[in-house]
């Protein structure tokens, strides 16, 4: 599901309003890693 979809169900008429809430804490970025998948 795309951020525009997402926007539009909970009523944001602009991405700017819904981005707000879809920024990564720096602590989210530090964990970030664990969780990718690498292909070998």
């Amino acid at each position: 599901m795309g951020l525009v979809t997402v926007a539009e169900m909970v009523g944001h008429a602009r991405l700017d309003t819904l981005r707000i809430y879809s920024l990564p804490a720096e602590k989210d970025k530090q964990h970030a890693p664990r969780h990718l998948t690498v292909d070998r």
